[in-house]
């Protein structure tokens, strides 16, 4: 008997690398079309009259301000509304982003981590 190790066969270690390239490949496709939804995913929510909406993009960035011109006689009123409404569809944003992750981390142990740290949304 020998007490050198034996030698990996060179054809089972190719085969494990070509499984690890094709996994590999697979996760980075699944990323991009998570990317792809997210950027795809524009968010608009509206006030409770229907007067105002904002409308975020799929980066989560302003892309819209609509005000009615009825709205536009509440003045006073204004700014606070259009400042919970841009709060509102950022909070949307961040759960969308964050349910996408979700499928695309399956049951890797990451989606507990996501549900941890997703923000509260407002009552």
């Amino acid at each position: 008997m020998s007490d050198r190790p034996q030698r990996p066969d060179p054809h089972e270690m190719m085969a494990r690398l070509e499984a690890m390239q094709r996994q590999a490949e697979e996760t980075l496709r699944q990323y991009e079309g998570m990317q792809e939804q997210i950027g795809a995913a524009d968010i608009e929510v509206f006030s409770e009259d229907g007067l105002i909406s904002v409308k975020l993009d799929g980066n989560g960035r302003i892309d819209r301000i609509k005000i009615d011109e009825y709205a536009m006689r509440r003045r006073q009123s204004l700014a606070p509304t259009i400042i919970a409404l841009v709060d509102q569809a950022r909070v949307a944003h961040a759960e969308k982003a964050a349910e996408l992750a979700r499928q695309f981390l399956g049951n890797t142990g990451f989606g507990d981590l996501l549900d941890r740290i997703a923000p509260e949304r407002p009552r």
